[in-house]
């Protein structure tokens, strides 16, 4: 066993090194470190290829800190979250799980991402958004509370959504989730799509124009906007990945396209 456990550290040793010989190929071509729809598929793979002889959550937690490893040793900048109640701002009411301070966001984060990422905490959205644009943060963390913000702050141009996830406090649903941001790139491939749509009555217009779809969602979430009755979140997850085109019939605004995460949306 004892070898075992050897054999496996001067692996972890060699990937490490390997990391870092990337990481600065990337630095110097202005790559992204962190490729999310990468990482989902190696951890897929992964779990495929225990066969069952390990149980799938335990590959996926321990691939997740090889990942979280790699990133910090190809030198990723740290993920910005936005702390609404830090530095004597206020905040107005918000949902069940999130509190007075932003301890539950960084734990849903560290157990998504690992140990090895970087935090830092910014007062508010448009700050999280001159560190992104700058370089100075890989990625940026929002509630549906802060999305809806920035949403309807004049400066959100350049807002992208690469993906989402569920903390483990939280309900189910567009209003419980965290949403992952980059500065804003070509809408990717994926089988899950955030859209800003403007119309009234929203629910029923917005369930016509996806049951017109010529590739029907398996799932819709829903989320009104608050302070805009004619304003909603949408939220819809394909069994098979979709493009910019076959969204282009539902209007509104396209915030991202991005695979489902494992743990929510399909």
């Amino acid at each position: 066993m004892d070898q075992i456990d050897q054999r496996l550290l001067r692996l972890l040793q060699q990937r490490t090194r390997l990391s870092g010989e990337i990481g600065r190929t990337k630095r110097r071509h202005g790559a992204d470190i962190y490729v999310p729809d990468r990482e989902r598929e190696l951890l897929a793979r992964m779990a495929q290829r225990a066969d069952g002889k390990l149980p799938a959550g335990a590959v996926g937690a321990i691939f997740r800190e090889i990942l979280s490893s790699s990133r910090a040793a190809q030198g990723q900048a740290p993920i910005g979250v936005v702390d609404r109640y830090g530095r004597g701002g206020k905040a107005r009411q918000v949902r069940h799980w999130q509190r007075d301070d932003v301890a539950s966001i960084l734990r849903a984060a560290r157990c998504h991402f690992g140990a090895s990422d970087r935090f830092v905490t910014v007062p508010d959205w448009r700050e999280l958004a001159r560190r992104l644009r700058s370089g100075r943060l890989a990625i940026g963390l929002l509630t549906f509370d802060d999305l809806i913000v920035a949403l309807l702050d004049p400066y959100a141009g350049g807002l992208n959504v690469i993906g989402d996830f569920l903390p483990s406090d939280g309900r189910p649903g567009l209003a419980s989730l965290i949403f992952v941001v980059q500065p804003a790139k070509p809408a990717q491939v994926g089988n899950r799509a955030l859209i800003l749509i403007e119309c009234k009555p929203t629910a029923n217009a917005v369930k016509s124009r996806v049951t017109a779809m010529p590739r029907a969602p398996k799932l819709v979430e829903l989320a009104p906007l608050p302070g805009r009755a004619k304003a909603c979140l949408a939220a819809l997850t394909f069994a098979q990945p979709v493009t910019r085109e076959v969204l282009a019939g539902l209007g509104g605004t396209l915030l991202g396209i991005y695979p489902a995460s494992e743990s929510y949306g399909g």
